[in-house]
């Protein structure tokens, strides 16, 4: 008789996100975290073959991944603001956005289980802010005051960061450290 795996289900409230310099942030929601994979022949015929057969193929071309949405209390901190600035901002024709110091950087959403234990972890690379957000500010609200902001990212990668199977690198469980990337800030 084959044995069942008792496996936690997740939550989607328990989370959090982090990148390279930004750890300490409340979230209040997360949206579009995506991958897609653009499919090439469109179910159309390929062709014909000996006996009439019409051959039919569909192909995987390339990865597209739709900008992550972030919406987050707002406080004093101003490392979002700065993160955008930094990969936008244009001076002399130039911009930072692949620098390092500039925008582009590791970042994660860390889904955590009942006991507040980091399950999984999905890891976007080159990731920078392409918009930001800052709070409405209308007097007769009693809402707390909220930033939003998008980013892009280059790839996403999935994996259980108690087992330490990151193949980008060394990340830390729990500190939002990041150790090893070509990317990270010096």
């Amino acid at each position: 008789m084959p044995s069942t795996i008792q496996r936690e289900f997740l939550i989607g409230a328990k989370f959090y996100f982090r990148a390279e310099g930004v750890t300490e942030r409340i979230i209040l929601k997360c949206s579009q975290v995506a991958v897609n994979s653009k499919v090439g022949g469109n179910e159309s015929p390929v062709g014909c073959g000996k006996y009439g057969d019409i051959i039919r193929q569909i192909t995987p071309t390339f990865e597209t991944f739709p900008q992550l949405e972030l919406t987050l209390v707002a406080t004093e901190d101003r490392t979002l603001y700065e993160w955008y600035a930094a990969a936008n901002q244009v001076v002399k024709g130039k911009t930072r956005w692949a620098e390092s110091t500039g925008g582009r950087r590791l970042s994660w959403i860390t889904a955590l289980n009942q006991s507040g234990e980091e399950v999984v972890c999905w890891e976007f690379r080159n990731s920078y802010i392409t918009s930001y957000s800052p709070p409405m500010f209308d007097a007769t609200s009693s809402n707390m005051a909220m930033e939003k902001v998008k980013y892009a990212y280059e790839a996403m990668v999935s994996f259980n960061p108690t087992q330490g199977s990151n193949p980008q690198g060394s990340y830390s469980a729990g500190k939002g450290n990041y150790n090893g990337s070509p990317t990270s800030p010096a």
